[in-house]
């Protein structure tokens, strides 16, 4: 076991009258706002270094519930000590909380002096209101001391130091697989997950029963293989008491230029006396606009879906979206059971070169991505000069064609800020001679597992897809911009004889228009509270 280093304690004198008074939050956004001048960009993405905006750490340090008289306070990747100031900023305000005794670790010895400051302020600010503020710097990585006061991180044991509120915006980055941390990782899963998983993981074990753990981190843990193991992990030992969604990618770290998902989650250890939770409380805001909460609170089964066995967590981040949410959680059907098979198209562009053609020829057969995909229709061929068209046909490149039937073509990726996450076209065999395809693999094509697809059967497949509704449906349980065959194979599908109806009326139209869009909601059966809703989303 790796010698822990030796904890440092810090003590200040207390500072001028007039910044006593000042918030301790204000203190330590002109901290940030120095750091932020004096360093560069890269220096702080090759860290995974986003300070958390003042309004969003007011925001979070208000979401704790129980605040003991004598509180042990964790914040990890704590930057400049912007989490710590709003909690005591708060601790300040409140008739309890005499004793804080607090953990901030950081690793970056540049912000270090703008975290003492920060740290300084809050001393003499809970002093001034009759407080104790009892703090120790830790200028070390966090995963890495859990990891080192017990045989594996991941395994029930006595750390010798538990907390009974944590907050923390932890960085964000993916694992190199040789790192030590990576191994860390490998005891939950197979992948390397990003590092906020890490600190999310480490944070709740270190937690006493009962204890808090506060964090904004991005959405992608929600959904997804590459972090299941990680949320069964995680549901298994605590409670989700709230999630609040972030109405714009970009507002929230906007002075960064994070296009990133980033959602607040709160959530309580289990101790061995909990039931569970029977609700979760949804909240969501425009950015950093935290004065205006929208707040649905909503049974833990809707939030959290464990009967696939992946332990999805959906964020209906409106009542309508709700709603939604529950129409197609009572479909008893997922995809994969309807007898709908999807896959990704085999052709990788960069392992195919010598099979590329700019035009198409008696050798060749048409090459599909994402940019044949039109208004719900398949279009080929598209006068896009920097991508070929066509694919050689020989022996050496059969197995990265498919034979020539009736398809529904998906993209598996869309841009940040696109309106719709889902989008489909109808690929009709009589439109090629050619007795087989290929299909870069930028794009799902489904088929029947058993036989052909029938052409209205494509069409609404496409149709549904397509819909205002089925994007609303998806992106409460993914905030992804990438659409996995996975999470469309878990995901609810109404009955193949249901999707052949809403195809059969959109026989003499294509598979994504406006009547379309009416005869989904139609079929369906949806409220006019919905229909309402959903016509906001109608292109």
């Amino acid at each position: 076991m790796t010698a822990q280093p030796e904890e440092q304690q810090f003590q200040f004198p207390l500072i001028a009258e007039e910044r006593v008074s000042a918030s301790m939050l204000e203190t330590a956004d002109c901290a940030a706002a120095c750091h932020i001048k004096r360093t560069s960009d890269t220096d702080r993405k090759d860290r995974g270094q986003f300070f958390t905006p003042a309004p969003v750490a007011r925001f979070m340090a208000g979401l704790f519930e129980r605040i003991p008289d004598s509180i042990r306070v964790l914040d990890a990747g704590a930057g400049v000590g912007m989490l710590t100031a709003a909690l005591c900023d708060r601790l300040a305000e409140s008739d309890g909380a005499h004793h804080v005794d607090a953990d901030l670790f950081e690793t970056d010895p540049l912000v270090i002096g703008r975290l003492l400051e920060t740290v300084d302020a809050c001393k003499s600010r809970l002093l001034s209101s009759g407080k104790v503020l009892q703090t120790r710097v830790r200028v070390e990585d966090f995963v890495s001391d859990t990891a080192a006061r017990k045989p594996s991180l991941f395994e029930t044991g006595d750390d010798g130091r538990r907390y009974d509120l944590a907050i923390m915006n932890p960085p964000y980055f993916k694992l190199p697989a040789e790192s030590e941390l990576a191994m860390l990782a490998q005891k939950i899963g197979p992948s390397q997950p990003n590092i906020y998983t890490l600190f999310m993981a480490a944070a709740i074990d270190r937690l006493v029963p009962g204890g808090e753990l506060v964090a904004i981190t991005p959405r992608s843990f929600c959904n997804g293989l590459y972090f299941r193991n990680f949320r069964e992990w995680l549901v298994g030992r605590a409670d989700l008491l709230q999630i609040h969604a972030f109405g714009s990618r970009t507002e929230t770290f906007r002075e960064a230029k994070v296009l990133q998902e980033n959602i607040i989650t709160h959530f309580r250890r289990r101790s061995s006396c909990d039931n569970g939770r029977l609700s979760v409380l949804v909240t969501r805001s425009f950015g950093r606009d935290l004065e205006s909460v929208e707040r649905q609170r909503l049974p833990i089964e809707r939030i959290i879906d464990t009967s696939c066995g992946d332990a999805l967590i959906s964020i209906p981040e409106a009542p309508e979206d709700a709603e939604i949410v529950e129409v197609a959680e009572n479909w008893p059907n997922r995809f994969a059971d309807t007898g709908l098979r999807i896959s990704t198209g085999p052709v990788v562009m960069f392992r195919t070169r010598e099979f590329h053609a700019q035009a198409p020829s008696s050798r060749t057969v048409p090459l599909l991505t994402s940019h044949h995909i039109r208004e719900g229709l398949v279009a080929w061929p598209r006068d896009k000069k920097k991508w070929p068209s066509s694919f050689v046909r020989c022996d050496q490149s059969r197995k990265h064609l498919v034979p020539t039937a009736d398809y529904v073509l998906a993209k598996r990726f869309t841009a940040k800020e696109e309106r719709r996450r889902l989008s489909a076209g109808v690929l009709r065999a009589d439109q090629f001679d050619d007795e087989s395809l290929a299909i870069e693999n930028h794009l799902n094509y489904i088929t029947h597992a058993t036989r052909e697809l029938a052409r209205v059967e494509a069409i609404g497949v496409a149709a549904l897809l397509n819909s205002a509704f089925m994007d609303r449906y998806f992106r409460s349980f993914s905030g992804n911009t990438q659409v996995n065959a996975t999470e469309v194979r878990t995901m609810k599908f109404p009955s193949l004889s249901d999707v052949a109806e809403i195809g059969t009326e959109l026989l003499s139209c294509r598979a994504y228009c406006p009547e379309a869009e009416q005869v989904v909601m139609r079929r369906l059966g949806l409220s006019r509270t919905v229909c309402d809703y959903l016509k906001g989303y109608i292109r």
